[in-house]
C-alpha cells in the first residue's frame, strides 16, 4: 500500500536524477499540504466540468479520467452528509469549520433551492413563489447560510467536501497536515510509519500529488509518464534485489 513515504521517495528520486538535489525533508512536509489542496482543487474542477459535460451528453474527452465515477472516488474522503448547521442569529446558519464545496442543502429533510448570487431576495420573497416551509430556499453568504422563510431556525443540514487533511497510523481522519515522520539514524532520515501523517486524498490521486510536486521545481511530467518512470524503478529495484 502505498504511503506518504512513496510520494517522499519518488519525489526525491526524480529531484535527485534532474540535478535539482533533494528540497530536505522538512521543506517536504511544509509543502505538501499545501499541494494536497491544489490537487483536490485540480481533482474538484475536473468533477464539475464532467458534470457539466454529463448533462450535455458530452464524452469525457481531455480529461485523466474516463469517467465521472472515478473522480467521485478521488473525491470520496472528503464528503460530509448530513452535518446539522448550528445557527448563528435568526435564520443564519454558520458553515463547519472544514466547509469547503457545497453538494446541497436541506431543511427538515426537504431540498433547499439555493438562490444565484444576482438574484433579488426581496423581489422573491415577495412574489407569489415566494419560499415556505414546504419549499425552502437559502442564500450562500460569505460565511453564513441565510435561510427563508425566516422563521426557518434550525433543522437545516449540508453535504459539502470538506478541506483535505490527514490520517493517522491508525487510518483515522485527523485535523493535522500530512507529514512524513522520521527518526534520524547515522545521520540519515529513516521513515517512521507509526508518527507519520498521510493525505487524505486516496492512494490513487498520489501521482497526480507528485506531478503537481514536481511541477514547482521546473519538472513537468504528465501522471501517465510518472507511472512509466515508477515502474521501470521497481523492476530496477527487483533485479538489484
Amino acid at each position: 500500500m502505498a504511503s506518504i513515504d512513496y510520494i517522499r521517495s519518488v519525489t526525491r528520486n526524480i529531484l535527485d536524477k534532474d540535478g535539482h538535489g533533494w528540497i530536505g525533508d522538512n521543506k517536504f512536509n511544509n509543502i505538501i499540504s499545501n499541494v494536497q489542496d491544489e490537487v483536490f482543487n485540480d481533482i474538484y474542477t475536473m468533477y464539475t466540468q464532467a458534470l457539466s459535460n454529463r448533462r450535455r451528453l458530452l464524452e469525457y474527452g481531455g480529461f485523466r479520467y474516463s469517467g465521472i465515477g472515478q473522480i467521485q472516488d478521488d473525491l470520496r474522503p472528503m464528503y460530509r452528509s448530513g452535518v446539522v448547521l448550528t445557527q448563528t442569529a435568526n435564520n443564519n446558519f454558520a458553515y463547519p469549520d472544514d466547509y469547503r464545496y457545497i453538494i446541497g442543502l436541506s431543511y427538515a429533510n426537504k431540498d433547499v433551492d439555493i438562490l444565484n448570487d444576482n438574484d433579488n431576495v426581496n423581489s422573491i420573497l415577495n412574489s407569489s413563489g415566494a419560499p415556505t416551509d414546504r419549499y425552502p430556499a437559502a442564500r450562500l453568504n460569505y460565511n453564513v447560510v441565510t435561510m427563508y422563510p425566516t422563521t426557518i431556525q434550525a433543522s437545516v443540514s449540508l453535504d459539502y467536501y470538506k478541506n483535505p487533511r490527514g490520517v493517522n497510523a491508525s487510518g483515522t481522519p485527523v485535523n493535522q497536515s500530512p507529514t512524513w515522520a522520521y527518526n534520524v539514524v547515522s545521520g540519515k532520515s529513516i521513515y517512521n510509519a507509526s508518527n507519520s501523517i498521510q493525505l487524505e486524498l486516496p492512494e490513487s490521486a498520489y501521482n497526480k500529488v507528485i506531478v503537481r510536486l514536481l511541477s514547482r521545481y521546473g519538472i513537468n511530467l504528465r501522471e501517465d509518464q510518472l507511472v512509466q518512470y515508477a515502474d521501470r524503478e521497481e523492476l530496477k529495484n527487483q533485479s538489484q534485489g
